[in-house]
């Protein structure tokens, strides 16, 4: 058998049949996501029940660690512990816990992310948007995502954990807009409106603000020769900066609008290779990556 886990949009672990599994409490399953997450070395036991028991005594803390260690053991045994002779997922000691997550046997959308982001990364900004290579990987990384991370897994009493969980779901919201925006740009000069729409929308379902993602839009338009679609998505750009931000569009986002507008705008702004003033890019400041 298999496990499917998605941490990505609401907690979901999966058999190989596709059977949900059922854990006792929202407790191990963030447990499990914790450990999933910072895989990168091993954690002490008094770090786990700390941040997710940090309400109780510490006796009683740490036993519920070790109950819902146990329960979790139960709970994937079956499912990837398969070969009493392999290494387990879930590698345990008297002080530290960690999981072995590039075992066979399982799938978890986060480490696949993390792998195509990691590969990603090798290349410059110049380089991903002309590379088949990584423009396949990334691709691949924004269709994994299907929402923030741990969506509605919010723990009332562990205010540590609910500060890592924003810390990631920032992180990774981050590095998924980073790639549509990349993506849309790739199409966009590669002559492939259909397909630079679809990835500058989605950065708009995720952040409708994004003046950049406004702005291919505005230019994918022009590129069809929809010079009423493009004065629209201005004015969809502008109300939502003054509903969401009370701001108007920025200088540059004017001056494309303009361009793409006037009666004399050049001729090569309706060809496949779009070139327009710099959009200016109102994400907020890259978080620093948390270390569990």
């Amino acid at each position: 058998m298999e496990l499917y886990l998605h941490l990505f949009g609401a907690f979901s672990a999966k058999d190989g049949s596709g059977q949900e599994l059922h854990f006792r409490s929202d407790k191990i399953r963030a447990l499990l996501a914790y450990l999933i997450v910072e895989r990168d070395k091993p954690h002490r036991r008094e770090s786990l029940y700390t941040m997710l028991w940090g309400h109780s005594s510490e006796r009683k803390a740490r036993q519920s660690l070790r109950t819902s260690l146990t329960h979790l053991r139960l709970n994937l045994k079956p499912i990837i512990d398969i070969d009493d002779t392999s290494e387990p997922f879930l590698q345990t000691t008297r002080h530290t816990v960690e999981v072995n997550p590039s075992r066979e046997h399982h799938w978890v959308d986060i480490v696949l992310f993390d792998e195509l982001a990691r590969k990603c990364a090798a290349y410059s900004h110049e380089d991903k948007s002309h590379s088949i290579v990584a423009t396949n990987w990334m691709e691949e990384a924004v269709s994994i995502y299907k929402g923030d991370f741990l969506a509605g897994l919010h723990l009332e009493d562990c205010p540590e954990f609910d500060q890592w969980r924003t810390l990631c779901q920032e992180k990774y919201h981050q590095q998924t807009i980073a790639f549509l925006e990349i993506l849309a740009e790739y199409f966009i000069s590669t002559g492939d409106p259909d397909s630079a729409e679809q990835y500058a929308h989605r950065q708009l379902e995720m952040t409708p603000w994004l003046e950049k993602a406004h702005c291919q839009l505005m230019r994918i338009f022009a590129h069809r020769g929809q010079v009423d679609k493009v004065a629209e998505q201005y004015s969809i750009c502008a109300n939502t900066l003054k509903e969401d931000l009370d701001v108007v569009p920025s200088e540059q986002t004017q001056a494309v609008y303009e361009t793409l507008t006037g009666s004399d705008a050049p001729g090569s702004l309706l060809a496949p290779q779009i070139t327009t003033p710099p959009i200016p890019n109102n994400l907020p400041t890259q978080v620093t990556p948390f270390f569990g």
